[in-house]
Order: C-alpha cells, then structure tokens, then sequence
C-alpha cells in the first residue's frame, strides 16, 4: 500500500519516512485482526501470517538506512611502510616490492625505484610520512576491460610541534604625551577666547570636537503644561517616563577652550541640560516620548468606543481608571496643549510659523526657532554671549 509522505516530515529522509509507515502498517493490521467479531482468540490463525508480511517489509526499511562500507583504499605510504617492515625478508620483500609497483608504478611523479633506493639506504632514518606521497588508488576497469589504479591524492597530515613557540619580541616603549605634542609658536600671542583665534588666528589649531567643562549648576521647575500632562498620565494609569518628570537640573558649560578655562564672554557658553548633549536633543526626546503616549491614548479611546456595554462594564469594573474614556481624552487633550504651547498647531517647519517641531521621516526633529517656541522646561534667558540653544 503506498502512503503518502508526511509533509510536516520535510527534511526527515524519505527511508526513514518508510520506516514510520510501515510500522503504521503494522498496527493498522493488529487492531483490524483483533476488532474482528471473534477478537484476537479467533484470528491467531491469521496473525502469523500478515504479520509476517508487514514485519519484512519493515526490515528492509531498515536494512535499506544502513550504507555501503567501501573497504580501504590501497594507500602508497602504507605499502611503503609494509615494505619497510620485510628488509629482513628477502621472498616478502620482492612481493610487497611487485604489488607496489603494480598499483602505483604507473603513476605520474612517483619514482618508485627512488624511494626503494631511499629506505634501503637508510632504512632506520626512512620516514614514509615524509618522503612518501600521501596516494591512494582505486581499482576499476578501461573501457577494454583492462583493469587499472586511478590514484587518489591526499595532503599530507600536519606535523605535531616539538619545540615551544617562538617568544614575541618586546614592543616598543609608549612615547610620552610631551614627546609628541608640536611645540606652540612663541612669536603668536596666545588667544584666550575663541573670538579672538577665529579674528586674529592662532598657531595650535581649534579643537575638532567640543571641550565642555563642568560648571555651575540650575535646577528648573517643572513647568504648568508638562505637570498637567503628568497628572492626567498618571491617572490615566500610563507607564511613567522619569527622564521627562521635574526638576531638570542644567550644568553651565562652553564649546570654548580658553586660557584661563573659566567662562568668558567669547567662548560658546550654554545651559547644557543633564542626561543630554544639548538642549535640542532634550526637546526632540520629550517630543518623541509624549507622541507615543499621546498615539496609545486616541487607540484606547477608539478601542473603548468600540466596546460593548456589557464588556466595557466588565474592563471597568477590573480597572476603572485605565479604561475610562474621559481619562484618555484627558491625555490626549492635555499633551496638545503642552506641544502647541498656545501656537495654532505643534508641527510646522522650522521657519517664523512652524510651530514646535517637525517630523522628518518619521521622527520628530526641533530647530533653535521652534525650542523657544517650546514648553519644554529650559532656563530662562541666555548665559553668556551665546543663546541657551546654542
């Protein structure tokens, strides 16, 4: 009976497959022999015989899983080797000699005669590893039915060191900052503000990346619209967010690199907000983490409309904060009021009337413009010669 292959099998050989059916058949067989009106007492006559049948095809399943053993292939070292071991016997030596010459004399770059001369010459110093190549050959017949040796070559079994590694010689002494550091032009007055090198030049070239010193710190409070929307979160039962929850805590600091390393009115100085490189970044993160709370809470209340009464009686009942739908409108409602900061609209470009931020991809991005258009908790006014958005 031929059965189809078990498609959640895929990838299970297809004699192995067998294997699984004809066991199944086997069992098939039993139950439908002892079902019968008389049961297993009145079919024995009958078991033997079937049983017989299907337990034989399942052994040549079996029989079929188990590969072919190719004998060992007739290898030159070896015989070599072989030959090696009859030096003292004349009559076994001249037929070890003879078979070699049979299977491997004809093949191309092995000089049997060579390597006969070397291990009768220093039999004791003859290594077949090494001065033997690694062939094997295979007997088949020509097309004339002449029988013949095609040889199999094989690389030669790596050596087992004898000898410890060789020791890495000692790197060189690490030269001292001193040593590498190009002495600064004496004839050129030092700046000691950044204005000063930009206008007059300067022999040591300006810093490729921001040299920010710790300075004085500021704490702002939390501001009405951000505390108002923390409020209706947290009643609204929404998981908290503390980078975004007051006070924020600013550290004065400069782009600057200036003699005294104090803050100077030509250095780039700047209300630099903790947690954050710069005070656009920190914008950009309180925009992003509240449009993801305020998109859940327009998905709660669609979900909650689309509610039965019986089942939002139900959600009620087990949390009546999370799904009540006036809660989420309060979300939503006091996250617009916290972006749009009294603006007609939060998103805009980043010109005189684009709002509070923009969406470029699909990621919200700030300007200078639009974060002193925010409500974003930042310091008031400038420190020092820069802006605090600098």
């Amino acid at each position: 009976m031929s059965i189809p292959v078990n498609l959640s099998l895929c990838g299970v050989d297809l004699k192995i497959q067998g294997i699984d059916n004809a066991m199944l058949e086997v069992e098939a067989k039993l139950a439908e022999l002892t079902s019968g009106a008389k049961g297993l007492a009145g079919n024995l006559d009958k078991i033997q015989d079937e049983l017989q049948a299907k337990m034989a095809a399942m052994q040549a399943e079996l029989e079929g899983l188990i590969p072919d053993i190719k004998p060992e292939l007739p290898n030159l070292q070896a015989e070599m080797n072989g030959l090696l071991g009859q030096l003292s016997s004349p009559l076994g030596f001249s037929s070890q000699l003879a078979s070699i010459q049979k299977k491997f004399g004809n093949i191309p770059g092995v000089d049997i005669d060579s390597l006969v001369g070397e291990l009768k010459s220093n039999p004791l110093g003859f290594d077949p590893c090494k001065a033997v190549p690694n062939i094997d050959v295979e007997e088949t017949v020509d097309e004339d039915g002449a029988v013949i040796f095609v040889p199999i070559r094989k690389g030669l079994p790596p050596e087992v060191p004898i000898v410890d590694a060789k020791k890495l010689p000692t790197p060189p002494e690490a030269k001292k900052t001193e040593d590498v550091t190009p002495a600064p032009d004496a004839s050129v007055a030092e700046k000691s503000s950044l204005e000063e090198k930009q206008l007059g030049g300067s022999s040591v070239p300006p810093p490729t990346n921001p040299v920010v010193k710790s300075g004085k710190t500021i704490t702002v409070p939390t501001p009405p619209l951000l505390q108002a929307v923390h409020d209706a979160l947290d009643k609204a039962e929404f998981s908290r967010d503390d980078i975004i929850r007051g006070p924020f805590v600013f550290t004065a600091a400069t782009q600057g690199r200036n003699k005294s390393g104090t803050f100077e009115e030509g250095g780039a100085e700047f209300w630099k907000p903790n947690l954050f490189p710069t005070q656009l970044a920190f914008e950009e993160y309180v925009v992003q983490s509240l449009y993801g709370k305020f998109s859940l809470a327009v998905r709660r209340i669609k979900a909650i409309e689309q509610k039965s009464p019986e089942e939002l009686q139900r959600l009620l009942a087990a949390a009546p904060n999370k799904y009540s739908k006036s809660n989420m409108v309060a979300v939503r409602e006091a996250i617009i009021a916290f972006i749009r900061n009294g603006l007609p609209r939060g998103a805009g470009n980043d010109g005189g009337g684009g709002g509070t931020f923009s969406i470029v991809g699909t990621r919200p991005t700030v300007s200078a413009a639009q974060a002193q258009r925010s409500a974003v908790p930042k310091p008031d006014g400038g420190f020092g010669k820069f802006s605090v958005l600098v």
